[in-house]
């Protein structure tokens, strides 16, 4: 239930962000250029929050998929596209991302969360082929009359 709870706030929160609302989301607007805002720190409290949310919807996909036959992939994907794009111009607001070993570490997290990710979406749509082609034979079976095979041969040739 805690967790349900936390995915629903890390949506809420999300979605507060993507759409401008930065005061519901529980932050300032994103400085645009941190150097001019006079602190590094918010450039990089900034970063850690962008990529926090981008591993909270990465989890919430992989759980989802790993639980569920037919999730909503087309809204992980508005929702990843949106964490991306944010994550980019966080970093760029941030240059010195990699000088920064708590923010190294946190992206090598980010990447396992994302290599699990992406086991888990390939599992996922190697099912899906695996349906198409037993759904795709079994029409072209239901289809023939026996008197040809697939590639057009007569079956029982008469001689």
């Amino acid at each position: 239930m805690e967790d349900s709870l936390a995915n629903s706030d890390v949506e809420a929160e999300f979605a507060a962000h993507a759409n401008g609302d930065y005061a519901m989301a529980g932050a300032d607007a994103p400085s645009r250029n941190p150097v001019s805002s006079g602190t590094a720190d918010r450039g990089r409290q900034d970063l850690m929050i962008t990529i926090n949310r981008l591993q909270a919807v990465l989890e919430e996909e992989t759980a989802s998929l790993q639980v569920q036959a037919t999730p909503q992939l087309t809204d992980f994907i508005a929702k990843k596209n949106q964490a991306l794009w944010d994550l980019s111009r966080a970093l760029r607001d941030h240059r010195q991302a990699a000088d920064d070993p708590q923010i190294a570490a946190r992206i090598s997290d980010l990447a396992r969360t994302l290599a699990i990710n992406r086991m888990q979406l390939h599992r996922h749509l190697s099912a899906a082929q695996e349906i198409s082609d037993i759904l795709t034979n079994a029409i072209r079976a239901a289809e023939s009359d026996g008197t040809y095979t697939m590639d057009g041969r007569l079956l029982n040739p008469v001689r």
